[in-house]
C-alpha cells in the first residue's frame, strides 16, 4: 500500500485520528502528504487555517505553499503512528463562526 512508502511510516496502532471539526489539531504539526499522481510523499508544516474554505495552509520543505483540505488527502503526522486516508467528501461547510487561530 502507499502508506508503507511514506518515509514517516511507523508500524503499530494509530496515535491519532483526523477530525475536520477540530482544525487546531493540525496547526503547528509537520505532515507527510501523499501526492497520488506522482506517487510520492512530501513533508511540510501546517501554519494556518481558513474557516471559510475549510483548508489548512502547508509550507512544504521544497518551498511550495498550498491551501489544502486534508480530509481529501492521505497523510501522516511526523513523529506519530497512524495515517489519515483520503476521503471523498461534500463541499466544506464552515462550522466555526468567529474562529481565530492561536
Amino acid at each position: 500500500s502507499e502508506v508503507t512508502k511514506d518515509p514517516n511510516y511507523m508500524p503499530g496502532e494509530a496515535e491519532w485520528q483526523y477530525d475536520e471539526s477540530d482544525p487546531e489539531f493540525l496547526l503547528g504539526k509537520t505532515l507527510s502528504v501523499h501526492w497520488p499522481k506522482m506517487d510520492k510523499w512530501y513533508q511540510g508544516d501546517i501554519d494556518n487555517w481558513d474557516d471559510e474554505k475549510g483548508t489548512h495552509h502547508i509550507v512544504y520543505t521544497d518551498g511550495d505553499k498550498r491551501w489544502t483540505r486534508f480530509r481529501e488527502r492521505t497523510f501522516s503526522i511526523i513523529g506519530m503512528r497512524g495515517f489519515h486516508y483520503a476521503e471523498e467528501c461534500d463541499k466544506y461547510q464552515p462550522k466555526f463562526k468567529g474562529y481565530i487561530p492561536k
